[in-house]
């Protein structure tokens, strides 16, 4: 009897970690990524009566599984932010753009979930060049910024297996995430001169929201 327990407990495991994909096989992922916020208050000390904030993300990727269950490749992603912003005490509206382009590497490791389904943890790292610019109306203000990061990340999501060559992709961007980023900065406020400065800042920063959702296809190469 005990024979037979221990036979079915390896037959378990074996199921649980069979291979998910061929060793070799190539992967090419696309994602999309669209997240939001509206904020208003009639609170004066916040220092903003409303704040509208709009992100844009889009990426691809291509990948090689080196065990049945662990591809690694590399990756290309553009973002586009938008805010708009409006003053308590001035009703000064102050609007925002920011661009940037990032390129990494990525290591994901896959787990069978029933049929059809995969779980996976995904850690990645990269760097990243970032572009912004504002403008503030009623004090006739304006600012711009250029800035180089370098980031690491973790991720978790869940695939949907569509057939033996397609699978649908969701992720938390960002659940975990380390960044360094250095900026130069340029303010201007007619009629005074321009104000130029530079900045580094360190950020440790988690996401658990599930407004900040990537969607994407992946399509497994032969």
């Amino acid at each position: 009897m005990k024979k037979i327990t221990l036979l079915l407990v390896l037959a378990f495991a074996i199921t649980i970690v069979k291979a998910q994909f061929e060793v070799g096989q190539k992967i090419v992922s696309g994602t999309l990524g669209i997240s939001g916020n509206n904020y208003k208050t009639n609170d004066s000390t916040s220092g903003f009566a409303k704040q509208n904030n709009t992100n844009f993300n889009i990426g691809f990727s291509i990948g090689k599984f080196k065990t049945a269950n662990h591809a690694t490749g590399f990756g290309i992603s553009l973002m586009n932010g938008y805010s708009n912003s409006q003053n308590f005490n001035t009703n000064a509206s102050i609007k925002q753009n920011n661009y940037a382009i990032a390129a990494n590497y990525f290591s994901t490791y896959y787990h069978s979930f029933g049929k059809s389904f995969l779980v996976w943890l995904n850690w990645n790292t990269g760097l990243s060049y970032g572009f912004s610019n504002y403008n503030q109306t009623s004090a006739i203000s304006s600012g711009k910024s250029n800035s180089f990061g370098i980031s690491s990340s973790l991720n978790p999501g869940i695939s949907y297996r569509i057939n033996n060559r397609f699978l649908l992709n969701a992720a938390l961007n960002n659940f975990l995430s380390l960044s360094y980023n250095h900026s130069k900065n340029t303010n201007a406020n007619y009629p005074r001169i321009n104000n130029e400065y530079t900045q580094n800042s360190f950020a440790l920063n988690t996401n658990m929201s599930l407004t900040n959702i990537n969607i994407g296809i992946s399509y497994l190469m032969k």
